[in-house]
Order: structure tokens, then sequence, then C-alpha cells
């Protein structure tokens, strides 16, 4: 998957950027609700850089929606929701 620029949410540009390993070696990503942003590592297979942009637009979500969801719990629904749409190849474009 090619990690887009921007992303559309609810109407809203959530700008995302790809960082080089070394800036952040403890993390997959994050997200800055506040500024509208998503930070992907870009040393990370590309398996895990797809998750984890799922799994920042989860947080984006849970944020601007004052969902107050456990973090677990999104972690486990992002992982889940990627395999069954990478495993599947699914797309929502087509039939």
């Amino acid at each position: 998957m090619k990690i887009p620029k921007q992303i559309k949410l609810g109407g809203h540009k959530i700008n995302i950027t790809l960082t080089p390993d070394s800036a952040q070696k403890s993390t997959r990503g994050f997200a800055d609700v506040h500024d509208m942003t998503i930070v992907i590592n870009a040393g990370r297979p590309e398996d895990i850089q797809a998750e984890t942009l799922m799994h920042e637009i989860f947080e984006h979500i849970n944020e601007c929606n004052n969902l107050n969801l456990d973090h677990t719990i999104m972690t486990v629904l992002s992982e889940q929701i990627f395999s069954v749409i990478r495993n599947n190849g699914l797309r929502f474009d087509q039939e």
C-alpha cells in the first residue's frame, strides 16, 4: 500500500507524514488530533505501516467523537479489520 499524503475524515483533511525510523524507534506511529496529522514510521515493514494508518484513523475517530474507547479495543479492531481487508483482497470502490 502506498501511504497517502492526506485523507479526509468526516469532512476534515488529515495530513499524513512518513518519518524516518531513527525519529521514532519505539513506535509505529501516532495521531495528533489537534493538528489533524498522522505520523507513520517509515522504517517499519509495509504491512505494519498500512495497519498503523488504520489504527491512527481509529484514534482520530475516537477523539473527534468523544467515544472514549480503550486503546486495547482500538488496537484489536484495527488489527482485525486490517487483516480481513488485506487477507481477502477487499476493495470498496468496485462491485
